[in-house]
């Protein structure tokens, strides 16, 4: 959310225009080469912030290929890989709605930085109003 909303000095907030991306990747074992492209998902015990994403990781060592989109694609295999784009203006609303199912900075980031990112959700939906809007 940083990069679409953005806290001003002495107050308030100013609102970028580029959309958000969130990718999602289907978890198929066919995807996956040893070596090459490895899903990963670390032990639970390691982190709570980790734990509460429930946090997983890709690791791609390909000598052509430095993305996973277009190493995916190149397999064949690249309707693995999802992106869902949500515009500037639908942000708050889409933190509106993730906040009504219980997933806000408090429950993603269990620490003193998820408390604070929380907390400062307050302020934010004052301005743009509860329902992810701005006010005019």
């Amino acid at each position: 959310i940083g990069h679409v909303i953005h806290p001003k000095s002495g107050g308030g907030f100013s609102f970028s225009t580029a959309p958000v991306e969130i990718w999602a990747l289907a978890r198929r074992s066919e995807i996956q080469v040893s070596g090459e492209f490895e899903i990963l998902s670390p032990p639970p015990y390691r982190s709570a912030r980790l734990n509460a994403q429930r946090g997983t990781f890709t690791r791609l060592t390909h000598p052509v290929h430095v993305d996973v989109e277009s190493y995916l694609v190149s397999r064949g295999v690249g309707t693995s890989l999802e992106k869902f784009e949500i515009s500037a203006q639908a942000v708050g609303q889409a933190l509106h709605d993730l906040e009504l199912m219980g997933i806000t900075f408090a429950t993603m980031f269990p620490d003193i930085d998820g408390i604070a990112r929380q907390a400062n959700m307050g302020s934010l939906w004052k301005t743009i109003g509860q329902t992810g809007r701005r006010k005019n």
